[in-house]
C-alpha cells in the first residue's frame, strides 16, 4: 500500500481518479477487521491527502465522482482519520449530498451572497 500511495502522490493530477476510487474502494471494503494493522501508520492520512489533491484538481467534480470520493472519506473517518473529516467539509464537497439507499443524488449550492445578506430577527 505504501508503494501505491507513493505512486499516486508523485503522479498527482495525472493519476486517473476513477482508477484510484475503484482500487481504494476495494481495499477499504476488504480491509474489514484487519484495520488494526493500519493503527499507528500514515496510510489513512495519505489516502485522504490523495483524495484531496484529486478532488481539488478535478473541481468541479461530477456528482458520481464526488459521491464515490465521499464514500471513501466516510470509510477513512470510520478508521479514525481526522484529515478525512476535514476534507469532507471542504468547498469541493460542499454541494454534494450522498444518497440514501434507493434515493437519487441531489446537488445544490447555497448562494453565499444570500447568506451574508440575510439577517435573523
Amino acid at each position: 500500500m505504501e508503494s501505491y500511495l507513493t505512486l499516486v502522490e508523485r503522479s498527482g493530477l495525472c493519476y486517473p481518479i476513477d482508477d484510484f476510487v475503484a482500487l481504494m474502494t476495494r481495499v477499504l471494503t476488504e480491509l474489514g477487521d484487519n484495520a488494526d494493522g493500519w493503527v499507528g501508520t500514515t496510510i489513512p492520512t495519505r489516502i485522504a491527502g490523495a483524495i484531496q489533491v484529486l478532488a481539488e484538481g478535478n473541481y468541479p467534480l461530477e456528482a458520481k465522482r464526488a459521491t464515490a470520493l465521499l464514500r471513501l472519506l466516510d470509510m477513512l473517518i470510520d478508521l479514525g482519520d481526522r484529515r478525512a473529516a476535514a476534507i469532507e467539509e471542504s468547498e469541493v464537497f460542499r454541494a454534494t449530498q450522498t444518497p440514501l439507499a434507493g434515493s437519487k443524488v441531489v446537488n445544490f449550492r447555497i448562494s453565499t451572497h444570500f447568506v451574508q445578506n440575510c439577517t435573523l430577527s
